[in-house]
């Protein structure tokens, strides 16, 4: 072997080392550190409803409603009305629960995927009253992941009501002045 054929080697090795780590940190960057699932809730006067968009990474919704054993098709695919829109709905109704006078039911209306890897989902309650407070369960994805936070945004007669979940705290009680 001549020492250009040695030198064009040890380049090679270099350049195969460099792809790798660069191969291997694209992968580690991918995985986020954060797990954040946002709600925005107002109550509507005029109709009585209350309005609520959640908004969820959609690869960390995949994933957990995956690991409960249910396979979805792809969310894009997903029409409204089909089974799997009813598993969706299903899915967060168990880990989004609002509760003033009565428990609150809501519907999941429809939902829009975003280019970020983040889903929307609008939901809307029936014709419901609202008194002093509310008390929200908000615990979705938290099964699932245990760094998991998210938010609540609650409006209501023109004031602005923000509250934290934890795992250690899933349930918070807003008081509606």
């Amino acid at each position: 072997m001549s020492t250009n054929d040695l030198i064009l080697l040890d380049f090679k090795f270099k350049n195969m080392r460099l792809f790798l780590l660069v191969l291997l940190t694209s992968f580690n960057t991918y995985a986020h550190d954060y797990f954040f699932a946002f709600a925005e809730v107002e109550y509507n006067e005029s109709s009585k409803k209350l309005e609520a968009t959640l908004t969820v990474s959609t690869h960390d919704l995949e994933v957990a409603i995956k690991k409960e054993g249910i396979l979805l098709r792809d969310f894009s695919e997903i029409e409204k009305g089909s089974k799997d829109f009813e598993i969706i709905e299903n899915y967060l109704l168990r880990h989004f629960k609002i509760k003033s006078i009565s428990s609150v039911n809501f519907k999941l209306l429809g939902f829009k995927i975003s280019l970020k890897g983040v889903t929307e989902f609008y939901l809307q309650s029936e014709s419901v009253k609202i008194e002093n407070q509310v008390e929200v369960l908000y615990d979705l994805l938290m099964n699932h992941n245990k760094k998991q936070q998210n938010k609540i945004t609650f409006y209501h007669e023109k004031k602005t009501y923000t509250r934290p979940f934890l795992i250690s705290e899933k349930t918070q009680t807003i008081k509606l002045n």
